[in-house]
């Protein structure tokens, strides 16, 4: 597909984006260099945006960067009770950009039309076929950062995902978790193809180099020492 400059330039993406800037930075030019995209309910829908922007800072220090837009998305660590122990589930999907079949993370996906927490609870179904309600999601990020910052940032030398962490806690019986284990989810349709592993909460940095698990990981052990965890 061709890129259109005007339909990029007025995604929800690239507005987003404009509106970060807007606080601390002037935007002089931007060159749109390539537009991602999928088709969801018959309509094309921008995923990614790569861009070569000049800003100018308000030291009026000029930077020209290339920038890779593709908006907010939501990571979960769902900790199950049984007998006493936390356990966490953990989703192994292919990760091609890295070479590997079996990457291990929490439950995760991009914010699509929806709420953040909205978001939060359909990567939650689609990917560990797990349910609750809006009520149940502990905003780690907001909680842990006294509402200063609203999740973390991967890569911000280039990119503009944020990643907002959530937590929910379940009571669960010892056959939830074996029947967890090894179970296959994901949205197919997407070419997701996923398969679950529960591990014990004390072991999870371990189980994973995952970044958004070990900071979900640090949020929820610190906010859980303070008594802030519900």
């Amino acid at each position: 597909m061709m890129i259109n400059d005007d339909t990029a330039r007025h995604s929800r993406l690239f507005k987003a984006w404009l509106e970060k800037l807007k606080h601390s930075f002037t935007v002089l030019s931007t060159d749109i260099q390539s537009v991602d995209y999928a088709k969801r309910a018959g309509v094309d829908e921008i995923l990614f945006i790569k861009l070569k922007a000049t800003i100018i800072d308000k030291n009026d220090a000029i930077i020209s960067r290339t920038f890779f837009l593709r908006g907010p998305s939501v990571a979960l660590l769902v900790v199950l009770i049984c007998e006493g122990i936390e356990y966490v589930v953990l989703v192994r999907q292919s990760r091609p950009a890295i070479g590997t079949l079996a990457y291990p993370e929490l439950p995760a996906g991009m914010v699509e039309e929806e709420t953040v927490k909205g978001s939060a609870l359909r990567e939650l179904e689609e990917e560990t076929h797990l349910t609750i309600t809006t009520s149940q999601l502990i905003d780690l990020a907001h909680l842990f950062y006294d509402g200063q910052w609203d999740g973390v940032y991967p890569s911000p030398g280039a990119c503009d995902e944020i990643v907002h962490l959530f937590a929910c806690r379940k009571e669960v019986d010892r056959e939830t978790i074996e029947k967890l284990r090894g179970k296959k989810t994901g949205n197919r349709a997407e070419g997701e193809d996923l398969v679950l592993e529960v591990v014990k909460l004390e072991d999870l940095c371990v189980s994973t180099p995952d970044p958004k698990t070990h900071s979900a990981f640090v949020m929820y052990s610190h906010l859980q020492k303070k008594g802030l965890i519900p």
